[in-house]
């Protein structure tokens, strides 16, 4: 996810909602912004910054800002009726709302000001309209307002967060891409093949699935990777959807293509080598998992659970997750998954999605796994290269028991870097900007087409403790961690 910072006099953009929800929400940002209005603009001086600034950009990742230059603002006239655009999720925290597009995976963040322009165009208003209206609200100089709402207008518009009738829409929505053409020709080669392995049906995160292979070693490899996912049971949608079924063929001799994949007897994926294609299988399995998740939320975390309480860890790449996730299963916990976690927003259900867990040489070495034999190319088998360490996938069942799954209890993101200083835990406290921003991009795109997923990440704090975990050693986190959740008994 990126994040982008404009302010009124350094300007701000973000996200729209519906009118409606709009104002809202306005009654509740009005007092935190009324305080800080006054010290904006007073007649007879010159600009005052607020007295909490946005957000700094670079405390981020992925974070693009934007700023905004006077001479290459656009021309808003009287007449145009700016309105949130169609899609754009917000949510208000203190005195700055928090704006998502979820079609580009941008964040952004405005500032109290900002916030009060963005609020007061709802659609049903002109900019005049809106310059009046927060004229006589504020008491601001119109003339000071007349420049700085048609700035914060213009870059709006530019943001794609709103759409005018007499300027061009910029909210960039691109099409959804064809689905890959079926072929009779492959339906007869799939349909002859004399399939000697199979798994499934199984679940993965929430979708079900059928993995098929038409050679035993091929199969072997995918077992120790997937074996452990877990049958469609009870009442949960994935019992009663169809599986997605994924085929590979295995020509038998040398090539680019040695190793095709089929999804539903439409070929995806070419692999000359085994373990370049138990990697591109289990990469895919989770892109199904996600393109194929009608009703959870799916976050970027491990997960682990004890007594029906589930942990959940979740960051960045890099910040630990897997060795983290992996370190409380060999503690007594039992393992979700250390992938993806599929969270219904209306019960706080996890859905286990047990996949082999990816561990580096470091990460092994901490956790006292030793290394697998070599592969015919030299790196261990089912190795990924990643960041310049090799990864493997390590079975489940080495690290201790598995979980049928369980209720969220506790959430711990993962942020930063060492600081060096003493070691300071984040708990249950209202989530800041920071923390938001960060929450959102641990979370799964498509999972935003259900507005209820933005909803659960804005008010995660309000329903179970997150706390807030700078990177530290793995001998540390893990004991932070149990305490942490110790608390919960």
């Amino acid at each position: 996810m990126g994040e982008r910072t404009v302010t009124l006099d350094d300007l701000t953009a973000t996200e729209p909602s519906p009118a409606s929800s709009a104002r809202r929400s306005l009654p509740r940002v009005r007092r935190g912004l009324q305080r800080v209005i006054s010290q904006l603009r007073l007649p007879g001086r010159g600009p005052v910054q607020p007295e909490e600034p946005c957000i700094p950009c670079g405390d981020h990742r992925g974070v693009r800002q934007f700023s905004i230059d006077a001479d290459s603002v656009g021309t808003v006239l009287d007449s145009d009726l700016p309105r949130p655009t169609p899609g754009v999720l917000h949510t208000v925290l203190d005195d700055h709302i928090v704006l998502l597009i979820p079609d580009r995976e941008v964040t952004h963040v405005l500032n109290p000001s900002a916030s009060l322009i963005w609020l007061t165009i709802d659609g049903s208003m002109t900019v005049a309209d809106v310059i009046d209206s927060l004229h006589r609200e504020t008491g601001v100089e119109r003339s000071v307002l007349d420049h700085d709402v048609r700035r914060a207008v213009s870059t709006f518009h530019a943001a794609g967060i709103v759409t005018m009738a007499s300027l061009p829409d910029s909210s960039g929505s691109v099409p959804a891409p064809a689905r890959p053409r079926r072929h009779p020709r492959q339906d007869r080669l799939l349909n002859a093949v004399k399939w000697r392995w199979q798994l499934g049906p199984v679940v993965a995160a929430t979708m079900p699935m059928v993995l098929r292979a038409n050679a035993s070693d091929v199969g072997d490899r995918l077992h120790q990777a997937l074996g452990a996912l877990p049958e469609p049971t009870g009442n949960r949608a994935s019992a009663t959807r169809d599986p997605v079924v994924i085929s590979v063929l295995d020509a038998g001799h040398p090539g680019p293509r040695r190793y095709r994949v089929f999804v539903d007897n439409e070929r995806r994926w070419n692999a000359a080598l085994l373990d370049d294609l138990v990697r591109m299988v289990t990469t895919g399995i989770n892109q199904l998992a996600v393109d194929n998740n009608p009703d959870h939320v799916l976050f970027h975390a491990g997960a682990v659970e004890r007594d029906g309480k589930v942990i959940v860890i979740a960051g960045d790449s890099g910040r630990g997750k897997s060795t983290l996730t992996a370190a409380l299963v060999q503690d007594g916990f039992s393992y979700l998954t250390d992938e993806m976690v599929a969270l219904d927003p209306t019960t706080l259900a996890v859905v286990p999605y047990p996949k082999a867990v990816d561990l580096d040489d470091r990460a092994r070495s901490m956790l006292g796994l030793d290394r697998p034999d070599p592969g015919p190319d030299g790196r261990p088998a089912g190795a990924e290269v990643d960041a310049g360490l090799t990864k493997t996938g390590v079975t489940p069942s080495r690290l201790g028991s598995l979980s049928a799954g369980g209720r969220l209890a506790l959430f711990v993101l993962l942020v930063g870097e060492t600081s060096g200083e003493p070691l300071t835990v984040t708990t249950g406290a209202p989530a800041s900007v920071t923390t938001l921003v960060e929450l959102i991009g641990t979370v799964f795109r498509p999972s935003f087409d259900d507005p209820r997923a933005f909803d659960l990440v804005a008010h995660l704090h309000t329903l179970v403790p997150v706390s807030v975990l700078p990177r530290t050693t793995l001998d540390d986190a893990r004991l932070v961690v149990r305490a942490e959740f110790e608390r919960l008994s």
